[in-house]
């Protein structure tokens, strides 16, 4: 493979490698790398710079309450020219209606007003939950020590005297809005933060940190973009941890977590042009410009001998197998989606082969699995429809020649595909998880069925019967057998 495809895409903001060129970049709607959610949380507590608090103060609302015309018109000129957006009412009504309609940022409130006063139009507005921040400023003929003392127990941010001076106005606006915004700062931080955090989940896993699925379709679609432009190949591995499953079961989730993240450490030594995690036990990684059938057996058994070697975990020493499907553009698939599917479809069959390595995907797996999910669909049903049965095997005594006992062995007879053989069936039912209801209906047909044998016999003789690792694993399959026993009277 050649050294000039080896840089990879998975650490966020690198550039695609040289033979991409200089212009080629990761998707447009960038992920959010770990450093950004760092650094959000990191200036959650600093304080809103200057530009900050000046973009804060353009295009707020401020609503206005002055019956005299003079007074009301020197302060909307006021707003006019700072770029404030001005609501204006004439008495108490119509400016509760218009703030709980509009929401302003400030209310500026002469305190003598008809039908009422300023500080009743206080009150209501600091009752009303959408209100209760609101900045108020009060307008006064007597702003006496005495009375701004009165409209600050009101509630009120601050009073001024008449007659207005235009430049204690726009100071008395600027001071409310700059206080709104420091004490709003940490908020929006946080939720600036929070953000970060849920877009990073949505591109990046959790876990080991790698790319998810949703980005790597993106960053492989891009990379097969690119090889359609210069006639390149591109190699898609779809690999699966084979023992994760009995790990985690075996020393728990956190051992599981452990492994999965040294894993992707690993993988990361083997020059992927892209890597992610796919889910569960699955990674995905992409190369290109491997253009040579050896070339990509060579690369596939480099990522085995890399991930196969023996790890410590947690005072453990952990071995692992691992499956990889490998499917190839041109020739496999053109879009991201295509290729995965058929990469995965070759990694499952080297699983159903019983034997750790990697497999190049080809149509006939294709047709094999779409046989098997017939099946698979079929086989959920096949209890209900009663098309299962036992058949039962004797098992003789070599020395006497006598008969000792009998194996029940199941068989599907399926209404269309006539007698399926276990070794087709049992396979899909023990990865289905259906083997469990299936064992239980054969220990429990074979227990029923087993006095009917005993009558037709001379001599009594034993009944065995296999047994699924799954079933043994039940919680309740020492009940099961014990109910299933006394049921049936053996």
């Amino acid at each position: 493979m050649s050294g000039r495809s080896s840089q990879r895409l998975h650490d966020h903001g690198q550039r695609y490698p040289d033979w991409m060129g200089e212009t080629a970049m990761l998707p447009d709607k960038l992920p959010v790398p770990e450093q950004a959610v760092a650094a959000a949380a990191a200036d959650q507590n600093a304080p809103p710079s200057q530009p900050d608090l000046e973009n804060r103060r353009s295009m707020k609302t401020i609503l206005v309450l002055e019956p005299d015309r003079t007074a009301r018109e020197l302060i909307l000129g006021i707003l006019n020219r700072q770029g404030f957006r001005a609501l204006v009412a004439t008495d108490a009504a119509i400016a509760l209606r218009q703030a709980r309609a509009h929401v302003p940022d400030v209310i500026i409130a002469a305190m003598q007003i008809p039908q009422t006063d300023g500080g009743e139009l206080l009150r209501q507005i600091r009752q009303d939950p959408k209100l209760a921040s609101t900045a108020f400023i009060f307008l006064s003929h007597r702003a006496s020590r005495q009375q701004i003392r009165h409209s600050l127990s009101l509630g009120a941010d601050d009073c001024l005297a008449k007659p207005l001076v235009p430049r204690e106005i726009q100071q008395a606006i600027m001071v409310c809005l700059d206080r709104q915004a420091r004490m709003l700062h940490p908020y929006e931080q946080k939720v600036q933060r929070n953000k970060l955090v849920l877009e990073r989940l949505a591109y990046w896993d959790e876990v080991t940190g790698l790319p998810n699925r949703r980005l790597f379709a993106q960053q492989v679609q891009q990379v097969m973009t690119h090889a359609r432009q210069v006639q390149q190949s591109v190699a898609m591995f779809y690999l699966n941890v084979d023992q994760l499953h009995a790990i985690t079961v075996t020393f728990g989730q956190e051992m599981g977590s452990a492994l999965l993240q040294a894993v992707s450490q690993r993988l990361k030594q083997v020059e992927a042009l892209a890597i992610c995690r796919l889910g569960d036990s699955e990674f995905g990684l992409v190369f290109a410009d491997v253009w040579q059938h050896q070339q990509v057996a060579h690369m596939a058994q480099r990522v085995m001998d890399v991930v196969t070697e023996p790890y410590t975990l947690n005072g453990h020493e952990v071995r692992i197998q691992v499956s990889i499907g490998v499917a190839s553009y041109p020739q496999h698939g053109h879009n991201s989606e295509m290729l995965l599917m058929q990469a995965n479809t070759a990694m499952r069959w080297c699983q159903q082969q019983g034997q750790s390595g990697y497999r190049f995907y080809n149509p006939t797996m294709t047709t094999v699995e779409a046989e098997r999910h017939l099946i698979a669909t079929d086989l959920g049903r096949a209890i209900e429809r009663e098309e299962l049965e036992v058949h039962y095997q004797p098992q003789i005594d070599v020395s006497s020649g006598r008969m000792i006992g009998v194996e029940a062995l199941i068989r599907w007879r399926h209404p269309q595909r006539g007698m399926i053989s276990p070794a087709t069936f049992v396979p899909i039912a023990e990865e289905l998880g259906l083997i469990v209801p299936i064992g239980e209906w054969v220990l429990r047909t074979a227990c029923a069925e087993f006095e009917k044998i005993q009558q037709q016999l001379s001599s009594p003789v034993k009944l065995s019967v296999n047994l699924s690792m799954r079933q043994l694993q039940q919680a309740n399959f020492l009940e099961m057998v014990e109910q299933i026993l006394q049921a049936t009277s053996i």
